[in-house]
């Protein structure tokens, strides 16, 4: 009823609603919490097989006080009544008791476990993978990076009704417009209406696009002087939760490439698209997915190998670009020591593709070959202007497609 319903459907209906305020509060938690929005088409949220745990979860706890009965199994590991078993005045110390387990069962509760920690500059949780703590608490930083998001709309113009009528005129008038309800008595003789002086009114509407390019962080530097500040010091902040610091040019970089899935996200691109990471150092790791699926892409990305060379395997790259044209965005803060032999490659891979890249630090003979390509690239020497700039150069490469 909530997607599709109309007045019909409540006509029908309504005389099986019960109308208590208990139902009606779980109804709408429900809701809320699934983002389900009403009266619409669009239910890809629903199939979305990744996220059917956690709606389950959501829809079991609103409803779960409707049941007639209380059920006589447990509804998850971490029973209400466990308190029960213990000894009378004896404090919980049961799952329920402390809240612990169930948040590490979601996503919203990881996130507030990792970024609990991380601000009280304590270490990792043994109760959760490092992946998953390092994973939720970037999610979490990257949301508190400003991001402007342009509504992917239209303006037009809508007639809703005629001011006043004329009379037809056959040489000019859509005879399909004409309306027989309304007679005119010209010298012509009698005449049907026709609408006349519309009263019009704008109206917004949102535009679909399905085709966008895919975004390849595809060269991401990941030697071992990414492990240094931005001003190339040993200064890399607290390394209590995060391994490489929080102050450390890569730790700005994973929140820029964070910062910018939030944005696709937002801006209501990434379902239509795939993205993949390229960590290069001693050797080049390449990893792609979507934006539903890319636990695989993000342990890339949160496992650095730390070499002790800067070198790119640019054939590879272009293999794994070749098809569908990608938005590339690259990011390194020293020369490619094998440079000369991987040039011609990988010009030919930012050639096919919407390219950018970013430089930590001066300029390097592949910064100025990129230039001498008509290729954007950027210098930054602070941690805050690196992620926001990472964000910012996606977004103006995809607000070319969603304005078009």
């Amino acid at each position: 009823m909530h997607l599709f319903g109309d007045n019909k459907d409540k006509a029908l209906l309504k005389r099986h609603y019960s109308n208590e305020s208990q139902i009606d509060e779980s109804v709408r938690k429900t809701v809320h919490e699934l983002k389900l929005k009403e009266n619409t088409l669009d239910t890809s949220y629903l199939f979305r097989k990744n996220s059917w745990k956690t709606m389950a979860e959501k829809f079991a706890k609103n409803l779960a006080n409707l049941l007639d009965e209380a059920p006589n199994e447990r509804l998850s590991a971490f029973s209400r009544d466990s308190e029960s078993q213990e000894g009378e005045g004896q404090k919980s110390q049961s799952p329920s008791g402390n809240g612990i387990e169930q948040k590490t069962g979601t996503s919203e509760g990881k996130e507030e476990i990792a970024h609990g920690r991380y601000s009280n500059k304590e270490g990792q949780s043994s109760n959760l993978t490092s992946f998953e703590q390092l994973d939720s608490l970037y999610k979490r930083l990257a949301r508190d990076i400003p991001v402007e998001v342009e509504a992917m709309t239209r303006e037009q113009g809508l007639q809703i009704a005629p001011l006043n009528y004329r009379p037809f005129d056959e040489e000019k008038d859509d005879v399909s417009r004409m309306k027989t309800s309304k007679i005119f008595l010209t010298d012509q003789g009698i005449r049907f209406g026709h609408a006349n002086q519309p009263l019009t009114i704008t109206s917004k509407s949102k535009i679909q696009r399905k085709s966008f390019p895919d975004f390849k962080m595809i060269v991401l530097d990941n030697s071992g002087s990414m492990k240094q500040s931005p001003d190339n010091s040993d200064n890399v902040g607290s390394t209590s939760f995060i391994p490489w610091g929080d102050n450390s040019k890569y730790h700005y970089a994973l929140l820029g490439y964070y910062g910018i899935e939030n944005f696709l996200q937002r801006q209501g691109v990434a379902q239509y698209i795939k993205h993949g990471i390229s960590l290069f150092s001693s050797n080049t790791k390449y990893a792609e997915g979507d934006f539903y699926n890319s636990a695989d892409v993000r342990k890339k990305a949160l496992s650095p190998d730390w070499g002790d060379s800067t070198k790119i395997d640019a054939k590879s790259l272009t293999e794994v670009l070749r098809g569908r044209e990608s938005f590339v965005l690259s990011l390194s803060d020293g020369e490619i020591h094998n440079w000369n032999s991987e040039r011609e490659e990988f010009k030919t891979l930012a050639g096919n593709n919407y390219f950018a890249h970013i430089q930590i630090g001066p300029a390097t003979g592949f910064t100025h070959d990129l230039e001498s390509w008509n290729i954007p690239v950027f210098y930054v020497n602070s941690g805050k202007d690196l992620s926001r700039l990472m964000i910012k150069t996606t977004k103006d490469c995809y607000n070319r497609f969603t304005h078009q």
